[in-house]
């Protein structure tokens, strides 16, 4: 118990030393953003990985360092989504979108943290035609669910058993 206590205190304040050693404050900076293709299926996951510069203690503490990727469809409407802290071989970050129009779509990444804010330079990719219907939505009669591109939705419960199918188990 001394040992793992000592442990610590020799983490703790070998931290405090690197942190008061380091006075030179940088604002964030997007270092590089990494797609696996230049396009992607409609209602697909588009995933970005980005390295980050930034100066914060916890990554997910949005008050300390907030990454948000403002995409912009072809017909101009605008999504915000926020990034997220994905831990792979040190310090990386993600986000993941599904584009719900076909077409060029262009994004840029605002990086915050408490020494500043900076953004990247805008990107783009390109949503093309998939298999995919896209979202769940209530119909239009308000009684059913149908996909986005209006497709009825035939749900399937998990777990429910009728009468027979209980006596087939059992015996």
């Amino acid at each position: 118990m001394k040992k793992l206590f000592l442990c610590q205190a020799f983490l703790l304040s070998t931290s405090l030393l690197i942190a008061q050693s380091n006075p030179v404050v940088t604002r964030p900076e997007v270092i590089s953003i990494f797609q696996l293709a230049d396009s992607v299926g409609l209602y697909d996951k588009h995933e970005l990985k980005l390295n980050i510069k930034a100066t914060f203690m916890n990554p997910f503490d949005p008050q300390d360092i907030d990454i948000l990727t403002t995409f912009t469809s072809p017909a101009g409407k605008k999504w915000n989504i926020p990034g997220f802290y994905h831990y792979t071989y040190g310090s990386l970050w993600k986000v993941r979108f599904s584009p719900d129009e076909l077409g060029i779509w262009k994004y840029v990444v605002r990086v915050r943290d408490k020494t500043g804010e900076s953004k990247s330079e805008e990107k783009s990719f390109k949503a093309v035609p998939s298999k995919y219907s896209g979202q769940i939505k209530i119909a239009a009669n308000k009684r059913y669910l149908e996909y986005k591109n209006g497709t009825p939705f035939y749900g399937w419960v998990c777990g429910t058993t009728t009468a027979l199918q209980r006596k087939t188990w059992m015996s």
